[in-house]
């Protein structure tokens, strides 16, 4: 199976410049992700690859893009420019740019496998840090009664429902 994902990027070159001047109150080099707003989350490109692999997932390929997202270069450039030159970028060894896609692939019985029953047991609610558990298509806390969307094998805990 392929899984394609994207993940905001901690160690991007905005970070890291403020960073350097005392302006982050978190380092954008050290592993673990940090929540920059409400159940938005920047991650270590390393800390990320680790956790696919642990998961059973091979990262075949990683681009780095968005490398141009700065305002005063989206008034100064064609739009046509900024395009061919973060396309460029993208092929650049190292990633500084804000956002990460990646393309994993995970092969043998984990392909075809529903999601384990430890992982389920895992989740917490994001209101409450409460238990979920799983009741049809909804993952239910009942420490906060909170009610969390699953389509598939996608759980939503972005927003309840």
């Amino acid at each position: 199976g392929t899984f394609i994902m994207e993940f905001a990027n901690k160690r991007n070159l905005k970070a890291m410049a403020r960073h350097a001047i005392g302006r982050n109150g978190w380092s954008p080099y050290s592993p673990e992700p940090v929540e920059f707003a409400k159940l938005n989350f920047d991650f270590q490109p390393s800390w990320m690859k680790q956790q696919l692999r642990d998961a059973g997932f091979t990262v075949e390929r990683s681009v780095p893009l968005s490398h141009l997202r700065v305002r005063a270069l989206k008034r100064l450039l064609p739009l046509k420019t900024m395009v061919v030159a973060d396309s460029m970028l993208q092929r650049v060894p190292f990633a500084f740019a804000p956002s990460v896609f990646t393309v994993n692939k995970v092969a043998g019985e984990l392909a075809n496998a529903s999601v384990p029953r430890s992982f389920e047991a895992s989740l917490r609610s994001p209101i409450s840090g409460g238990v979920l558990r799983r009741i049809g298509d909804t993952l239910v806390c009942d420490g906060d009664d909170a009610r969390w969307r699953i389509s598939g094998n996608m759980f939503n805990l972005k927003e309840p429902i």
